[in-house]
């Protein structure tokens, strides 16, 4: 098993940290937190908290019980009912709407328009990379490409490559990305009013994504992640978590970090409910198995961190069952429910569009798990980032800049916690350097330049060196305290 340096994940144990059981809750507090950390309730002078535990309405002998140290309302465990739901101050008031913009001065009267046949605007030499769904179809021409759209359900633009006469549809995501492309050509769905005609030409080059698909004026509409988008998130979260692009579903480890046993490809421990949550599945699905006989261990552990018994010989089962589809179904069963479920439920709270936001938010969800009483918790680097940004994609911060500043908080958290959290900045780094190279659809290849180094115990520790985009590298010579890791 090779390690990483300070890769594994940190959820806490014990009853400030455990992430909480969503079995037989309301969905009601969870929509009221959702409304209340988006700013939609009332600022009402109530100090009311609602534990989330119980439903029990509880005065607060503190209003600081009621927001987090950042000061947005009902973060993690506690929330307010009615009171202190502004965003900034908890006590304050709501923030002030934006000025109205001054009205634009009168636009020149536009030339008559030209012919137009079926899809939109024409956007001569620039290609939308990313968001295919498919391959390549080839087709006579521009009307030809326009037709196969029109006839798949979820395409919203397309890429006509006029010498090969290839058509690429794109998903109605707005992953793809704009960029110059000799001999091509984009169309957004209707983008042009019912027409397909040349586009008029832009003032100036960009970087920048195109537009969203169009819609009705404000609306957000949630677009899944691609299987293979996934893919490529778990596969990332695995070279943190064990250096190696192979989902480790036989590993385990006691690695002595207050939280029992890791194990699994999730990086599952016993220390938390999710180590538990695992064996409790895999016994649901197959009821005489290995680890069956460890679950009143496994329920005793729960919240003991490093301390516990009965669980000799546990991680030699657990590697032994490295290939049972069982074990491998209940892990992956755990892991979305967990952490990607809750990250895809952030992504909507916050209008996150990107396929590369959206790992990061599961990504941060397994390294650090949720809790209002847990300073090391996702809540509190979500908070962050929103006081930073100045608000969220929801309220009209721009979604780059919002996750360049949920990484730069989640990098800080890391690098002032501990040793341990502190070398394990480079997985944020990782997440900035693609960032940076715009691959906000997280498409592939991704190169991941991994470096070895000896750890206190002189094991080789692998840490990320470098993050490459859609390049390819070659090393010269042989040399066993690198490797390139490949990421399709």
């Amino acid at each position: 098993m090779e390690a990483v340096a300070g890769s594994r994940s940190r959820r806490s144990a014990g009853m400030s940290g455990a992430l909480p059981r969503a079995r037989g809750h309301s969905a009601a507090p969870a929509l009221a937190l959702l409304l209340c950390l988006a700013g939609l309730l009332p600022a009402l002078a109530v100090d009311w908290c609602f534990p989330r535990q119980d439903d029990l309405q509880q005065p607060c002998p503190d209003a600081d019980q009621c927001c987090s140290v950042w000061g947005v309302c009902g973060t993690g465990t506690h929330y307010c009912k009615q009171g202190n739901c502004a965003r900034g101050p908890c006590q304050g008031t709501p923030l002030p709407p934006s000025p109205r913009p001054p009205s634009p001065p009168p636009s020149p009267r536009p030339p008559p328009p030209p012919p137009s046949t079926s899809c939109g605007v024409i956007m001569e030499g620039q290609d939308l990379k990313g968001g295919d769904i498919g391959g390549a179809r080839v087709v006579a021409d521009i009307d030809g490409c326009c037709s196969e759209c029109a006839r798949t359900s979820n395409c919203a633009a397309f890429t006509f490559i006029r010498d090969a006469k290839y058509c690429y549809l794109k998903t109605s995501a707005i992953g793809w990305v704009q960029q110059s492309g000799q001999g091509m050509a984009s169309v957004l769905m209707g983008s042009g009013g019912g027409g397909l005609r040349p586009a008029p030409a832009p003032p100036g080059a960009s970087d920048s994504p195109p537009a969203a698909p169009p819609g009705k004026p404000g609306q957000y509409q949630f677009v899944p992640m691609t299987e293979e988008q996934k893919r490529r998130m778990y596969q990332l979260t695995s070279i943190f978590e064990n250096a190696n692009t192979e989902l480790q579903y036989g590993y385990a480890e006691r690695l002595y970090d207050s939280r029992g046993i890791t194990y699994g490809f999730c990086g599952f421990t016993t220390g938390t409910s999710d180590g538990l949550w695992v064996a409790e599945e895999f016994s649901r699905l197959k009821p005489s198995n290995p680890l069956a006989r460890y679950l009143p261990a496994l329920r005793a552990a729960e919240g003991k961190g490093d301390t516990f018994g009965g669980l000799n010989g546990f991680e030699a089962e657990v590697r032994k069952l490295a290939a049972d589809a069982d074990f491998i179904k209940a892990q992956w069963t755990v892991c979305d429910k967990e952490y990607n479920a809750p990250a895809m439920e952030i992504c909507k709270q916050i209008h996150c569009q990107y396929a590369l936001t959206k790992a990061q938010l599961h990504d941060a969800l397994v390294n650090h798990g949720q809790g209002l009483t847990d300073k090391f918790s996702v809540d509190y680097i979500l908070a962050a980032a929103d006081k930073a940004a100045g608000g969220t994609p929801a309220t009209g911060v721009d979604e780059v800049k919002w996750l360049g500043e949920f990484l730069k908080a989640r990098y800080k958290l890391l690098n002032d916690w501990d040793y341990t959290s502190r070398v394990s900045v480079r997985r944020i780094t990782m997440y900035q350097s693609l960032l940076q190279q715009r691959n906000l659809n997280l498409d592939g290849p991704i190169y991941v330049d991994m470096e070895a180094r000896t750890g206190k115990d002189g094991k080789p520790v692998w840490q990320i060196k470098d993050t490459y985009y859609g390049t390819f590298l070659v090393y010269e010579g042989d040399d066993n305290n690198r490797k390139l890791l490949l990421v399709t």
